[in-house]
C-alpha cells in the first residue's frame, strides 16, 4: 500500500522587511523605498504603507542597500 503526499517546495528566496520612521519616532508613510542588490546593482522599488512599514519579497541571498527618499526629508 503506497500512499501519495504533497511535496512541499523549499525556496532560497529571502524578504526584507522594515519601518520607515522620521527622528521623532513617527511612522514615515508613503516613502519610496529602494532595496538594491549590491553584486548587481538592481534595484527594487517599493513604498511603505500608512505605519512606515515596507516589504520586499522573493529576494536572491545576497547583500543589499536600502535608501530611503521622500519629499519632506534628506536621502
Amino acid at each position: 500500500m503506497a500512499i501519495a503526499a504533497p511535496a512541499l517546495a523549499q525556496s532560497f528566496l529571502g524578504t526584507i522587511r522594515g519601518t520607515v520612521n522620521d527622528p521623532q519616532g513617527g511612522a514615515v508613510p508613503k516613502a519610496s523605498v529602494l532595496v538594491v542588490d549590491q553584486s548587481t546593482g538592481v534595484p527594487r522599488p517599493v513604498e511603505t504603507d500608512a505605519q512606515g512599514r515596507f516589504e520586499a519579497a522573493n529576494l536572491r541571498p545576497g547583500t543589499y542597500r536600502i535608501e530611503v527618499v521622500t519629499a519632506s526629508f534628506k536621502k
